[in-house]
């Protein structure tokens, strides 16, 4: 027969593991339990493009965890509608004129989405693309680009605001050169070429390449001229 000493270092023992065992369940759902997502995705319009009566967007979507879905929207600029969200909001918004929805299966934790609308504007007209990404536990973001659409529209405007036409440089210095250049569609990118140096001179070029949608861009950018490279330097757009 076990005696009371001997009982109660048997219940202490017991007491003991029962006490790590309930810190390790403890210490395990704290591991494996739902990620707690509070933070909205990150969505962005990168381009639009338009060929004819076709309109191509691209838009690119980020969530830590999982992006549920994209939507992409055409929306009026010059007529109006209420609209209550899924979260009681209510927003006054463009009149919805196309729309395309992109459901992801898995967990994506990065997607971009391309998209195709049929404008069939004859004659040149504002229109804003609207785009919203949720994720899995229903944060919302949204991105707003505007834009002309529609027939009538010519290529890009540039104008060169700094650095002359044939104006002559000195070797070992700096010329600035600056830019400003517009789309209403967008712009893809900027190429800026300085001519006229002599041939060992590299680089005489800049290409910026835009990698969000833009209409507009202001930018001044510099080129070293080398040693024995003198002349005149003409600044193409």
């Amino acid at each position: 027969m076990r005696s009371a000493r001997g009982v109660a270092r048997l219940l202490a023992g017991v007491a003991v593991l029962g006490f790590l065992g309930l810190v390790g369940c403890e210490e395990d759902s704290s591991v494996f339990g739902p990620l707690d997502d509070q933070a909205p995705p990150v969505v962005s319009i990168t381009g639009a493009s338009q060929s004819g009566d076709t309109l191509v967007v691209t838009v690119k979507a980020e969530d830590f965890i999982h992006v549920a879905f994209v939507v992409t929207e055409l929306r009026s600029t010059s007529e109006f509608t209420t609209v209550i969200t899924a979260t009681g909001d209510t927003l006054t918004l463009g009149r919805l004129l196309a729309v395309d929805t992109t459901r992801f299966i898995g967990r994506a934790q990065s997607a971009t989405v391309i998209t195709t609308f049929f404008t069939g504007f004859t004659q040149a007209t504002p229109v804003d693309i609207r785009a919203v990404a949720q994720d899995a536990q229903g944060n919302e973001a949204v991105d707003v680009a505007r834009i002309l659409v529609g027939g009538g529209l010519g290529g890009p405007q540039v104008v060169i605001t700094l650095a002359l036409a044939n104006q002559t440089v000195r070797d070992n210095t700096v010329i600035r050169v600056g830019v400003q250049a517009s789309d209403p569609t967008g712009l893809a990118q900027l190429n800026v070429v300085l001519s006229g140096l002599a041939q060992a001179t590299i680089p005489a070029a800049e290409t910026t390449r835009f990698a969000q949608f833009t209409t507009n861009v202001d930018t001044l950018l510099d080129f070293f001229i080398p040693q024995g490279a003198p002349g005149a330097a003409d600044d193409h757009g």
